[in-house]
């Protein structure tokens, strides 16, 4: 075992079957990417196995990331900040159309899950 926890995990999203779904659907492939792209540029430490970060924030209709936390966690700081950095590195994301903002208002709350296994 090199010392390395292995961020091969999952990443849990609750999405919507609909125009805004198919939005999310987008923002998460993003957030997964940078995800999977800063752990293996910098692999995290073995004390990360078996965490978890739950983030919870708002994406308006601008595609901008708003109040931002952690809401749990079993995970390093480093580990924390790279789950942070996957969201907000890609904002703002797309603005919605008039019809998203029609059916959602003007933001909605979102809560991404990091599994890192």
């Amino acid at each position: 075992m090199n010392g390395l926890s292995t961020p091969s995990g999952n990443i849990a999203f609750d999405s919507k079957l609909n125009e805004y779904g198919t939005y999310l659907d987008r923002m998460y492939e993003a957030i997964g990417s940078k995800w999977h792209e800063l752990n293996n540029s910098s692999p995290p430490s073995i004390e990360n196995a078996e965490s978890l970060v739950r983030i919870k924030y708002y994406i308006n209709k601008k595609g901008e990331v708003e109040d931002l936390t952690v809401v749990e966690t079993n995970a390093t700081q480093s580990a924390q900040w790279r789950c942070i950095d996957a969201i907000k590195s890609n904002s703002p994301y797309e603005p919605w159309t008039a019809e998203m903002i029609k059916t959602m208002g003007n933001r909605q709350d979102i809560m991404v899950v990091f599994y890192y296994r």
